[in-house]
């Protein structure tokens, strides 16, 4: 069989001269292939979300902003529906134009935030005009949607979508289209961290000890990471990494941004749970790390939360560090390309999450397209989200106000099927005797049918026995 020789000027046409520019390699050609192929993607009529989600999650994702605007514009209209403009729809949207950005309740924060951003840009011209359109944006998307509330961190999401939208060609950008795109992904992706406390988002890193205990268990139980809230992991969901890696202007010399191809896999799979996963993977890959940092610095700590909290610090800070000239973190590049492989070859798993997280979460409106064999167009409707973002709300005022049990059973009581919340209820509208008499009758039958000769039942009687004795000490109480 003979060999194949390919002619690569022939392949990469024009980019020839802006491709001699960079290191020739294998993955700079990849690259440049790629960027060919979404380019005449782009040109056929109608483009099937499919085979742009496929673009977005394998390797290098949309390539590059100039394509990765219309990839974006494409995948996050095709997945909402703009609510239908009826009468009282208009009466809102006059309401929403006559507030002056000024007279919202977050504006002073968020001129805060926008003018500490963006500091790494040297040209003093350019910095000012990305902070007066990052605050636009931002204030733009609030106002259009009174029930979200903003928190420190949404910002540098909004600086992704700035920069990826932002054309250096043009002396008037399109801003209009920047807020439209950032407000479908808010409301899709976002509404657990805008709520007025972080309580939801907190509930969603509680979600990283579970998915690393289903690879290694003993990593969980050393540092107790099933015990203790994973703030150390805060930072990094709350903003989808994007504070760790800060957006670029592409240029000849820095085309390739590591956050705008993580922000590619979260809206071409439609979930929110691969963010989670590569946190949990970091978790994983650095574990010897972790367990030597735990035994050099236990005697420094008084608990072990601060302890947790410091040693993944301080490895997190040094796996950003660990880059080459194109600044993409080694590491961080790594775990992303093992979620797109497990992604691709069906091997990501979900813990259960219900029992974690509010039912109106976008970890369980988002997670059903974890895997290429589930992959699947989810629409949402405008009027639905801000629904859901209502209801979301009403819940948080009652989440934060309750302790660690509390908070599991509401989350329980809320994900309970119809019949058994219809039994639970009709079990408290019972006289006392009634359920005296249904207790000892329970009693009687879990008795009668365990013995110390079958381990799982037995398991289950030194379980449940107490249980229902606890609840007899209580009703013979009242």
């Amino acid at each position: 069989m003979g060999i194949t020789m390919v002619d690569w000027s022939e392949a990469l046409g024009d980019n020839m001269e802006s491709a001699e520019k960079m290191k020739y390699n294998t993955s700079n050609v990849s690259r440049t292939l790629k960027y060919k192929i979404i380019k005449q993607t782009l040109v056929n009529s109608p483009p099937t979300w499919l085979t742009f989600s496929l673009l977005g999650v394998t390797e290098f994702g949309f390539v590059n902003n100039e394509v990765r605007r219309q990839c974006w514009s494409i995948l996050l209209n095709k997945q909402f529906t703009k609510a239908k403009k009826g009468k009282n729809m208009n009466q809102e949207t006059t309401k929403i134009k006559i507030i002056k950005p000024e007279e919202h309740s977050d504006y002073k924060q968020v001129e805060l935030d926008t003018n500490r951003s963006f500091g790494y840009i040297k040209n003093s011209n350019l910095k000012s005009q990305l902070k007066d359109t990052l605050q636009t944006v931002i204030m733009g998307v609030l106002i259009e949607c009174p029930g979200l509330c903003y928190y420190q961190g949404y910002h540098d999401i909004a600086a992704v979508f700035v920069m990826v939208f932002y054309d250096t060609k043009l002396v008037t950008q399109n801003i209009e289209k920047m807020i439209s795109l950032l407000k479908i992904f808010t409301l899709i992706y976002l509404r657990d961290f805008m709520m007025d406390s972080l309580d939801f988002a907190i509930d969603q890193i509680k979600v990283i000890p579970q998915i690393v205990s289903q690879s290694d268990k003993k990593l969980v139980n050393k540092l107790k990471l099933d015990k203790q809230d994973p703030l150390f992991a805060i930072s990094s969901i709350l903003t989808l990494y994007s504070h760790h890696f800060k957006p670029q202007l592409e240029t000849d010399e820095l085309e390739f941004n590591l956050i705008y191809e993580i922000f590619d896999l979260i809206i071409a799979t439609q979930s929110m749970m691969l963010p989670l996963v590569m946190y949990s993977k970091f978790l994983l890959i650095n574990k010897e790390l972790l367990y030597k940092e735990y035994e050099l610095n236990l005697v420094h700590f008084d608990n072990l939360t601060d302890l947790v909290h410091v040693i993944v610090q301080k490895i997190i800070m040094t796996s950003l560090t660990m880059g080459d000239d194109l600044n993409v973190c080694k590491q961080w590049n790594l775990i992303l390309n093992e979620v797109r492989l497990d992604f691709l070859e069906n091997r990501i798993k979900i813990p259960s999450l219900k029992k974690f997280v509010n039912k109106y979460s976008p970890l369980l409106t988002t997670t059903s397209n974890v895997n290429l064999k589930t992959l699947q167009l989810t629409k949402y409707n405008e009027e639905e989200l801000k629904d859901m973002l209502t209801k979301s709300s009403s819940l948080n005022s009652v989440r934060k106000n309750l302790n660690g049990l509390e908070i599991k059973k509401l989350y329980r009581q809320q994900n309970y099927p119809f019949l058994l919340q219809m039994i639970e209820n009709k079990f408290i509208t019972m006289s006392p005797f009634v359920k005296l008499s249904m207790i000892v009758g329970i009693l009687a039958v879990i008795i009668r049918f365990m013995d110390k000769d079958n381990r799982l039942f037995y398991k289950l009687q030194t379980a449940l026995i107490p249980y229902f004795l606890s609840k007899l000490k209580a009703i013979l109480k009242r």
